[in-house]
């Protein structure tokens, strides 16, 4: 049982990052020149927006792994991988309210 859920959640995480990367890349690319301390759209703050829908599932999908199979002893321990898809989840969420704001 403790395989099938490992499998589930890997599957799952893989896809959520994928799918987080991708839609951070379409949705919160700038179309337009980004000047000066612009606080909303997706040049806010330094384009935040776009670096936390690229960068941060690309970092908590290695953690998450790693949490999940290092030192396990031949029982890994699924619970970490579906923290590291609802931080991902997390992440876009995130990410797309400080670009609507």
């Amino acid at each position: 049982m403790r395989t099938l859920a490992t499998a589930l959640g890997l599957i799952a995480l893989l896809v959520g990052t994928c799918v987080t990367v991708f839609f951070g890349i379409l949705a919160l690319t700038p179309t337009s020149p980004c000047t000066g301390g612009a606080t909303s759209g997706s040049c806010a703050y330094g384009q935040l927006p776009f670096k936390l829908a690229l960068f941060g599932p690309l970092l908590t999908l290695p953690v998450a792994l790693l949490a999940t199979f290092l030192r396990s002893h031949g029982k890994p321990r699924p619970g970490w991988l579906y923290a590291g898809l609802a931080a991902v989840v997390a992440e876009l969420v995130i990410a797309l309210q400080i670009a609507a704001d």
